[in-house]
């Protein structure tokens, strides 16, 4: 049954009411209303305004599987409309591509409008796709570096300092050696290996770690706060060096 089929069975009614959708036609066949979509698990009422003539047109689109939001230019690529549940839609495995909101806004004026499908330049396509690979390969190096943090922070808390030296010490390495991965991701290990150092009286590790942690304070996307602790910390443990060679 079409969407507006709903009217035809209430002889004469002009409001049709349900759990997903609110919807009035005026005298004129004017038609007003909001619906129901279910979107990363939450609820989002869209607000809209057709004609019974519009909606007769949109049915007709909505029931071909091959219509699309526009014809497709030869450098363009046709992708699927997906919305609510179902197939998942590669644009939410895209978030936080600079391109996605744009292309989620288009994906969503075509599912609105009846389109089964809308299109993309295949180079934006590309694009996105790359950026899903970084994400995934990001989010497994991710897990490698929070495992050695959390060894490091399991062997500090049974007091087994060398031991949470070696893991703390792992984690940080690999960070600075995975371009992809920022300092915010093993800085709280930057700050438990200069507390184990300066237990273990290791002064000079101290100000060494303390100084790679501050080398990234200008870095993109990061919190102050940890940063200042670390500079408030250098300069106690730059008093304890010199006090140790004296």
């Amino acid at each position: 049954m079409g969407f507006f089929d709903l009217f035809k069975k209430k002889d004469g009614s002009r409001r049709v009411s349900g759990k997903d959708y609110d919807v009035v036609v005026s005298d004129d066949g004017q038609v007003s209303g909001s619906y129901r979509v279910r979107l990363n698990g939450s609820d989002l009422d869209v607000p809209f305004q057709t004609s019974m003539d519009e909606l007769d047109e949109e049915e007709r689109r909505r029931s071909d599987p091959s219509s699309c939001s526009r014809p497709p230019k030869t450098d363009e690529v046709v992708l699927p409309v997906v919305m609510g549940t179902g197939d998942r839609s590669f644009l939410l495995d895209a978030v936080g591509w600079e391109k996605g909101e744009f292309y989620f806004h288009a994906m969503t004026d075509a599912f609105l409008a009846g389109y089964n499908n809308f299109v993309m330049p295949m180079a934006d396509y590309e694009e996105a796709l790359s950026f899903i690979a970084e994400k995934q390969k990001e989010a497994g190096l991710s897990g490698e570096l929070q495992s050695y943090q959390n060894a490091g922070m399991d062997a500090e808390k049974a007091g087994e300092l060398d031991a949470a030296v070696y893991w703390f010490e792992r984690c940080i390495a690999f960070g600075e050696s995975s371009p992809s991965l920022r300092i915010s991701a093993y800085l709280h290990s930057v700050e438990r290996l200069t507390v184990v150092y300066r237990k273990l009286k290791r002064y000079e590790d101290e100000v060494r770690v303390i100084r790679l942690g501050l080398s990234h304070r200008n870095d993109e996307r990061v919190y102050d706060a940890p940063f200042a602790r670390l500079e408030t910390r250098l300069g106690r443990a730059l008093e304890l060096l010199e006090k140790s060679k004296s």
